[in-house]
């Protein structure tokens, strides 16, 4: 299923779209031109029994109470422009695609992947407080084009989480402790703000560095 507009794509309270198989591809200010926004009402469900890909594409989207991004497949959540940031959490977000904490939660368990950005995205994204992963979670900039990561608060996951930053090489930034169940890779210039102890506590395996240089101004431990 694709809906693909180049203005707004609203989702009526109540409402659901589901696919048996296929995926789900939702693409809010298509002609990426700053004028479209994806909104999901009171209840709106997206994908609940779906097992395929679904993709939410948007200049900014807006989660009403007792929404639901649902399914079993990858969910990507990416700007209708490249350059456009991203801000998930608590944190200032004038000029960008903002997924508050209460919004956050609305990405329900059970994704077998999630991707934030995409291999083209130039603009930067910022992780603040209230955040915990439950799935597999990717953060994907175009190498070389200058984006750079905020991890303001430190990030903690649970279940099956996993981080994954495939970064620009223009920086990584690291003010907090960051632990998940599984694997922790950074490929990225990584600068670390304060104590910050980088833990896996399932097993994972953890990987730094692989995009540039791994700065540490003070002390900084890590437990795989």
């Amino acid at each position: 299923a694709t809906l693909r507009t180049n203005a707004d794509i609203a989702f009526g309270v109540g409402s659901s779209l589901t696919s048996t198989g296929g995926s789900i591809d939702i693409l809010a200010d298509f002609d990426g031109n700053a004028a479209g926004i994806l909104t999901l009402g009171d209840s709106a469900i997206i994908g609940a029994g779906s097992t395929g890909a679904i993709l939410l594409q948007a200049h900014d989207i807006e989660f009403a109470k007792d929404t639901a991004i649902a399914g079993t497949g990858s969910l990507t959540i990416r700007a209708s422009t490249t350059g456009r940031n991203i801000v998930i959490g608590t944190a200032p977000a004038a000029g960008a695609l903002h997924i508050d904490a209460g919004e956050f939660v609305r990405l329900q368990n059970g994704h077998s992947s999630i991707t934030f950005g995409s291999a083209a995205m130039t603009g930067d994204l910022t992780i603040g407080a209230g955040i915990t992963l439950l799935d597999p979670t990717t953060v994907t900039m175009m190498v070389g084009g200058g984006g750079e990561v905020f991890i303001q608060n430190g990030l903690a996951g649970s279940g099956n989480a996993s981080l994954t930053i495939n970064g620009s090489g223009s920086t990584t930034h690291l003010a907090g402790n960051v632990s998940m169940p599984g694997n922790i890779v950074i490929d990225d210039t990584i600068i670390v703000t304060g104590d910050t102890t980088i833990t896996t506590t399932a097993g994972g395996n953890i990987h730094l560095g692989n995009n540039g240089v791994i700065s540490d101004p003070t002390v900084w431990t890590v437990n795989g």
